[in-house]
């Protein structure tokens, strides 16, 4: 079995990665170690050789052809209006007729858009399609609106206070047939993946038919190598990009209330810093949040971490925070923290509460003090902190060793 993996990025090959490129990257790797099964990947250019052993194949995209400025209002009009790209179509074929795949699995792909749907379709080749957010769904790819309330309407007319089109008169007309044009393509994947069940739940209420939809697990990284970095006493890891949707103004606003109980909490901010992938706006916000609050001994903010810093502050942390504002799928920095025998206090949102099940604490999204009351309750009890991790470990593994999941790649590909 040939599978043709398309994603815009992969992890440490790419500029600007995140947590979905990890979840595709471990996905590839778990397919690779399916019975005769042949990977192949497709993203778009790398900023250095790769080095794996499926192969790879660059995607050309008319951002590649255009200078920067046009390109990135190209860029726009992909996400938000028609997602095709007219040169990652040729560019797919001509890859396409070299290797013959069997399957397509289609992951993140803004910048390649959904274009490798139609190309799959023009060649009869089943198309499968990960959600990793809610792009095909919604303009804003979070189903919130600007004030981070919940919005299950999808995609329609109201989506013109959302957009991030700078015409107003665009995003009015847009708004109107956004969803008409991204069901030309959604209409046309064979199958879909979901990290998980409150995911699948969710798009379910999206008209599309339910046998389509397949659930593939959060991988757990499980590392058996020695775990006796020595912990930091009262260390927080909160691993985020600045947006407003990730939840770091309640996680600051939690710190302040933790070191009214204890003033040797430290929280390790770490920002992933990428450009557009950012807030400026928001991230002076927080700087100022944090200054006010007076907290610029208790919070310190890291710059982008590479993988192997990462691992090192979730190893030495006393515990890790996750915040999301949204129905996020399932956090890999939770999965990953959960995989290191770490206790976790998570939002109580989307896929977070089912792969958090009883080995950690879960809070309100919005309320810092429940946060707080939750940070404190680790903090000061090291048994509890000890049980805690050890059973998000087990559970992990339950949830998402490599048996399990390449069980549930296999089910995904037998179309």
């Amino acid at each position: 079995m040939k599978i043709f993996h398309i994603t815009d990025a992969l992890p440490d090959y790419h500029q600007i990665w995140g947590g979905a490129e990890k979840v595709a990257y471990r996905q590839i790797i778990m397919s690779a170690k399916l019975k005769e099964a042949e990977v192949f990947v497709g993203a778009v250019k790398p900023i250095k050789k790769l080095t794996e052993s499926f192969r790879f194949f660059r995607v050309w995209t008319v951002e590649d052809i255009l200078p920067q400025k046009l390109g990135h209002y190209f860029s726009k009009f992909k996400n938000q209006i028609i997602p095709f790209d007219i040169i990652s179509f040729f560019s797919l074929a001509c890859i396409i007729l070299k290797i013959k795949p069997n399957v397509i699995h289609i992951h993140k792909t803004v910048s390649i858009s959904l274009t490798p749907i139609i190309v799959a379709k023009m060649f009869k080749i089943p198309v499968i399609l990960a959600v990793y957010d809610y792009w095909g769904f919604c303009p804003n790819r979070l189903l919130i609106d600007k004030q981070i309330n919940p919005c299950y309407r999808f995609h329609g007319p109201w989506c013109k206070k959302c957009s991030s089109l700078e015409n107003r008169f665009l995003m009015k007309v847009i708004s109107n047939f956004r969803k008409r044009i991204f069901n030309f393509f959604l209409l046309r994947v064979d199958r879909f993946s979901v990290l998980s069940s409150a995911c699948r739940d969710l798009i379910s209420k999206y008209p599309l038919p339910k046998q389509k939809i397949f659930l593939v697990r959060q991988l757990s990284i499980v590392f058996e190598e020695d775990r006796s970095m020595p912990i930091e006493p009262n260390s927080i890891f909160f691993n985020t990009w600045m947006l407003p949707h990730k939840g770091v103004h309640i996680v600051v606003r939690a710190i302040a209330e933790v070191i009214k109980k204890n003033p040797q909490a430290r929280l390790y901010l770490a920002v992933k810093d990428a450009g557009h992938y950012s807030n400026p706006a928001f991230y002076e916000e927080i700087k100022k949040l944090i200054s006010d609050l007076n907290l610029v001994k208790n919070i310190i903010i890291l710059g982008g971490l590479n993988h192997q810093e990462y691992l090192r502050y979730i190893h030495k942390a006393s515990l890790v925070v996750v915040a999301e504002q949204w129905e996020n799928m399932a956090p890999t920095t939770l999965a990953d923290a959960m995989s290191l025998a770490k206790p976790v206090v998570a939002s109580n949102i989307g896929g977070l509460p089912e792969m958090v099940g009883e080995t950690g604490f879960l809070a309100d999204p919005r309320d810092p003090k429940d946060f707080a009351e939750k940070i404190i309750k680790i903090l000061s009890d090291s048994v509890l902190a000890k049980k805690l991790g050890q059973s998000a470990a087990e559970r992990i593994k339950l949830f998402g060793s490599e048996e399990i999941i390449q069980g549930q790649l296999l089910n995904l590909y037998q179309i």
